[in-house]
């Protein structure tokens, strides 16, 4: 489904004869779907070797995109984001047996394999741009400059310290089980809340999105590149 969403919206600019939009579309949408298996991919496999084996009899350590799907994070909330105006940015969901791993610092270190997984990627990108491998002016390179920001965002939201984020899973260990019971009880409630945060608390998100535009800026991403990858990835 999710796939053919992202050929969809790619069709669509076919459709419309524009190239430059057709371009972008398809790396920051495929780009993005790549980013999240990869994320989810790097939680698995930090969890395999951190002592948790049911990752690989459960087809845990795989890249294909259909293992880590999920009904809210990679269906119904980037539909939501696409009503709401925004682009399509999907999660998905990787599940870790944590009494599996040997030691809370394990615990720690598989929480921070995913948003790592997006700054490495961003890192990465961000390079290539910035020593001309490839061309900023032309419509892949706006696109990569774009999905530059969305990795760097991700990087920012998951490491939120609020459950069920990467940065609370990260800190959880090391807190008492009082507290981790307390904030465990948000369940899935505290992804909501911080994005229901970033859309309604006035500025919040725009200066939210105006700090990964500055780090990609920072990583010597040009700021042009990256505004025109966002007007043409935009599905309006």
């Amino acid at each position: 489904l999710v796939l053919a969403g992202v050929g969809a919206v790619v069709g669509y600019a076919w459709l419309q004869g524009d190239r430059e939009r057709l371009i972008v579309r398809s790396v920051v949408f495929g780009g993005a779907l790549a980013s999240m298996v990869l994320h989810e991919f790097c939680h698995g496999i930090v969890a395999y070797y951190g002592g948790d084996e049911s990752m690989k009899w459960r087809g845990m350590l795989t890249l294909n995109p259909l293992k880590y799907m999920d009904p809210i994070y990679s269906i119904a909330m980037p539909m939501f984001f696409v009503l709401m105006g925004g682009i399509p940015i999907m999660g998905g969901r990787t599940l870790v047996n944590h009494h599996n791993l040997r030691s809370a610092w394990w615990q720690t270190a598989v929480s921070l394999a995913g948003p790592g997984a997006n700054l490495v990627e961003a890192l990465f990108l961000a390079t290539l741009l910035r020593e001309g491998y490839i061309d900023q002016f032309s419509p892949l390179g706006e696109g990569i400059a774009y999905l530059v920001v969305i990795q760097l965002a991700m990087v920012a939201f998951n490491l939120i310290p609020i459950p069920p984020l990467d940065g609370f899973g990260a800190i959880a260990p090391h807190l008492s089980y009082e507290t981790q019971a307390k904030a465990s009880a948000l369940g899935n409630m505290g992804y909501f809340l911080v994005l229901a945060a970033l859309w309604t608390v006035p500025g919040l998100g725009q200066a939210f999105w105006d700090q990964a535009h500055h780090t990609a800026t920072t990583l010597g991403v040009p700021e042009f590149a990256q505004y025109l990858g966002l007007h043409f990835a935009r599905l309006r």
